[in-house]
């Protein structure tokens, strides 16, 4: 497990110091117009506006910054000390900070715990980067975070994602423009998401709502549109008959 967690962690660093080094576009980084303000509506009213929100997986901050408008306090974590850098340098707020947090390394969700207590989460498109046996670290993580009072919602791609990657990879015959052929070469994508899946990485937690959506990219395609890539959300909260 250590080996995949230092190849996870230099994955996500290699992508986002490139990122930083070239101005490279991030493929997932729309404007929240069409991604955490279209999450908002499903969580906004579950979730106790004096915890905490982590936007976790947060990148260089795009949507943290968008959510920070919604709750008193705001945390964005990703495992890339790049990643943070840049959202501390382009995303800040008065209600926002950034931290490093591996989501693998249990002690480390257990420290921030300590010193915040119970969090809301929200979490887009973190999941799909971990293979399955990490995924139950990356769910015990969410969990010690999350606390009893703490709500998750996440949301990130589905079962028709792989197909849909294949339809553009035979669209541009294997000449994929830089946004594409960055994530899907770069190893940090390794399955989709179900609710099959979510019932088995998270026993401890009932799920509040659930259902199909999209993640909107970057990319415009050659009829003029965003590509779009199915998705699969989750509102989650710990099942209140556990002790």
């Amino acid at each position: 497990m250590a080996k995949n967690n230092i190849d996870n962690a230099s994955a996500w660093e290699s992508y986002w110091s490139t990122a930083a080094l070239k101005s490279a576009p991030i493929l997932w980084n729309c404007e929240p117009a069409f991604a955490a303000a279209i999450d908002l509506p499903r969580f906004l009213d579950w979730m106790e506006r004096d915890l905490p929100l982590i936007d976790f997986g947060c990148g260089d901050g795009n949507q943290t910054r968008f959510l920070a408008n919604h709750f008193l306090r705001v945390m964005g974590v990703d495992v890339s000390p790049s990643a943070v850098a840049l959202a501390q340098a382009n995303n800040n707020a008065p209600n926002v900070e950034y931290r490093v947090l591996d989501a693998l390394l249990l002690e480390q969700a257990a420290a921030l715990h300590s010193e915040i207590g119970n969090a809301n989460i929200y979490t887009r498109g973190a999941m799909h980067q971990f293979d399955r046996e990490q995924r139950t670290l990356f769910a015990r993580s969410l969990e010690v975070l999350a606390g009893k009072e703490g709500i998750i919602y996440l949301i990130d791609i589905g079962y028709e994602a792989s197909s849909y990657f294949a339809s553009l990879v035979e669209m541009y015959a294997g000449k994929l423009p830089e946004e594409l052929e960055r994530v899907l070469k770069s190893g940090i994508s390794k399955g989709s998401l179900t609710r099959e899946d979510i019932a088995t990485i998270f026993p401890n937690f009932e799920v509040l709502a659930d259902g199909e959506d999209v993640i909107h990219t970057i990319h415009i395609l050659p009829n003029g549109e965003n590509a779009k890539v199915p998705a699969y959300y989750a509102l989650l909260r710990q099942a209140r008959d556990r002790s």
